[in-house]
């Protein structure tokens, strides 16, 4: 994230607060290693967009979101990590975002496996911190990897 285009951001945040948002996300979603950043860049350029976000609230009543998609490609269960690699990666994100956000933001996520390392990622780097999940289905309705929605709830909430 260059410095330059900072500002840039937060006026693409407060534009969506003006316009009516309650709530913007932190620009962190392919601040991954699927795109070729480092942990150190990952935790770096995660906190300064989370701190990007909360300065782009002030003087509104609006919540920060810190996103957390997936680690290597969107919509591919076959390119997760592995767990405890997985848990690794997002909990650097969770700590580098954690202050600034209100709650986080678990998206796109292909199958349960994926959505479970970034909750156990938060339970152990931003406990109690509120989350909220979004799952990319298939055209048949079931989860990326073919299991079902509700057995795979069943597992992420378990």
């Amino acid at each position: 994230m260059k410095e330059e285009y900072h500002n840039i951001l937060k006026e693409t945040h407060q534009s969506f607060i003006r316009a009516g948002s309650e709530a913007i996300t932190a620009n962190s979603y392919g601040i991954v290693p699927g795109v070729g950043f480092r942990k150190d860049e990952i935790a770096k350029y995660c906190a300064v967009a989370a701190k990007i976000a909360r300065e782009s609230i002030e003087g509104f009543n609006s919540l920060v979101l810190g996103s957390l998609g997936p680690l290597i490609e969107s919509y591919r269960p076959d390119k997760i990590l592995p767990h405890l690699e997985g848990v690794e990666y997002y909990r650097l994100m969770v700590e580098a975002m954690q202050g600034y956000v209100d709650l986080f933001l678990v998206e796109t996520m292909s199958c349960a496996e994926e959505a479970t390392q970034a909750i156990e990622a938060i339970g152990s780097g931003a406990p109690g911190t509120p989350t909220m999940i979004s799952y990319t289905l298939s055209p048949s309705g079931e989860f990326r990897n073919g299991e079902s929605p509700t057995d795979g709830l069943k597992r992420t909430i378990a």
